[in-house]
């Protein structure tokens, strides 16, 4: 007979984020959207379109 695995609680989580304080609010609505929608993984959401990327080398 297995072992039950005992899931690992996630304690902190950090990210490195570069871009303007607008891009940054609308990175943190998707971000919490996503963590409350997860008991309700079907919930309307409209699709996110990329409508111009620019590469720049620093």
């Amino acid at each position: 007979m297995g072992r039950k695995r005992k899931e690992a609680n996630i304690a902190s989580v950090m990210y490195s984020y570069v871009g303007t304080d607008d891009q940054f609010d609308d990175f943190l609505k998707m971000m919490i959207h996503d963590y409350l929608s997860v008991d309700h993984p079907y919930t309307n959401r409209t699709a996110d379109f990329v409508v111009k990327v620019e590469t720049e080398v620093a």
